[in-house]
């Protein structure tokens, strides 16, 4: 059965504009007849639902909660050779010549290499989404020498977080960076991690959630919590987007196997790669383990576990923090022998601790893991403005929480740049 038929209602572009997300929840029961109600992945809800919901929304509105995501800038403005501003906010506001204008004066300021390679970035993306728009060597070459001269700055360079950049970005790179890797004989960067997809393992759970919408969303939800760690170069789900046709992740036996591994070393030059199982057992209950792997051998370099009965989000955020965020994480650090230390890990747990005060209420986290997953069922079949559709009502779930925001604008950008004819018309930009 197609896993999209197993949402508690579904959303179409009119339910998105009303605010109505699915849930983790699946299952509810017709009046009286003690039957399920039949799925389907475009239901709408009823109309008492709807009152309810506009209800929630004036109890927030008066509550003075903001139901809008809260931007790293303001919309975009700001000087780009200044470190306070975010490059990929005025990306996302498509300030394209100050991102160029900023790439071209590196020669003649001092900046930190952080912040050179931050620019860099930004203008490799919008060569490169110039050039998809309209078909212009120049424009694609630039955006590759942009790339070039990233690596040569800084060698661990890559375009990280993944989830801000479209997965063309990330296409691109990884024929440069493979080039560059070709010209010069450097050792594994042990730091350099890929994030997996997680296997669901169902030994008979009950109809109550979908466990496996939360097996698809852990590899963002892993990714966010371990990006905030300084020294590791996370390549996330949207890199191995980029090479999925060349990968076959379809089981736990196919990623850990020789040939794959081999193959995930030579594309994304990972020196290991995390991912994890989900155990969906009787009663709601659920164990999490992640696993972090040596790219070459095969070697478990890290295991953590831990379960949970599961009645509310909440009990997957404690799972969460019990498993990844207090114990793989700081574990991680120490085998890595990364300068950030304590710090780190204290820096993952007021990370965690930021995104927990969002979502621990009702089951708001429940509406979060489902429209993530959706959202990357939905970018992985190609359907872009659908995938827009679900991570916004994944920003819209935790409103101030910046990842699934930033995911929402590069599709917006990637979508907006898809390419046209000679006689469409031209962006702004700037």
């Amino acid at each position: 059965m197609d896993r999209r038929t197993a949402w508690d209602g579904g959303m179409n572009r009119a339910s998105m504009a009303a605010g109505r997300v699915p849930a983790l929840l699946r299952r509810r029961q017709s009046p009286g007849s003690g039957r399920p109600v039949p799925r389907s992945p475009r239901r709408t809800a009823t109309p008492r639902a709807a009152l309810a919901a506009g209800l929630l929304v004036l109890v927030l509105l008066a509550a003075g909660v903001s139901l809008l995501p809260v931007r790293a800038a303001a919309d975009g403005r700001g000087d780009p050779l200044d470190p306070k501003t975010a490059i990929h906010e005025l990306l996302y506001a498509e300030r394209f010549d100050a991102i160029l204008a900023a790439a071209s004066a590196l020669d003649s300021v001092d900046l930190p290499l952080e912040r050179q390679v931050e620019i860099l970035r930004g203008a490799a993306a919008v060569h490169l989404l110039r050039s998809l728009r309209k078909p212009n060597p120049a424009d694609e070459e630039a955006a590759r020498a942009a790339m070039r001269t990233m690596l040569a700055l800084d060698p661990r360079a890559d375009f990280v977080p993944g989830y801000r950049y479209p997965v063309k970005v990330h296409e691109l790179f990884g024929e440069v960076h493979r080039a560059w890797m070709e010209t010069r004989a450097h050792p594994a960067d042990p730091t350099r991690i890929a994030v997996a997809p997680f296997y669901l393992i169902d030994l008979g759970a009950g109809e109550r959630f979908d466990w496996q919408a939360f097996a698809d969303a852990l590899t963002f939800i892993v990714t966010t919590d371990l990006e905030v760690v300084p020294g590791l170069v996370l390549l996330s789900r949207e890199h191995m987007d980029a090479i999925r046709s060349e990968l076959s992740l379809a089981s736990e036996s196919d990623l850990v196997s020789a040939k794959n591994r081999i193959r995930l070393q030579e594309l994304l030059s990972a020196s290991s790669f995390i991912y994890g199982e989900v155990q969906a057992l009787p009663g709601d209950e659920i164990w999490l383990e992640l696993r972090w792997v040596a790219t070459e051998t095969g070697a478990t370099l890290l295991a953590r576990h831990g379960a949970r009965r599961v009645r509310h989000g909440r009990d997957l955020l404690d799972l969460e923090r019990e498993v990844v965020v207090d114990d793989f994480i700081p574990a991680m650090i120490s085998a890595l022998g990364l300068a950030a230390g304590e710090p780190g890990a204290a820096r993952a747990r007021e990370h965690f601790a930021r995104k927990l005060s969002l979502a621990a209420g009702g089951d708001t986290y429940l509406r979060y893991l489902a429209s993530v997953s959706a959202a990357a069922e939905a970018e992985t079949d190609g359907n872009i403005e659908l995938a827009i559709d679900y991570w916004r009502a994944a920003s819209e779930a935790l409103p101030g929480y910046a990842a699934p925001h930033e995911r929402l604008e590069a599709l917006r950008l990637q979508q907006a740049y898809a390419p046209q004819s000679d006689e469409a018309a031209q962006p702004n930009n700037d």
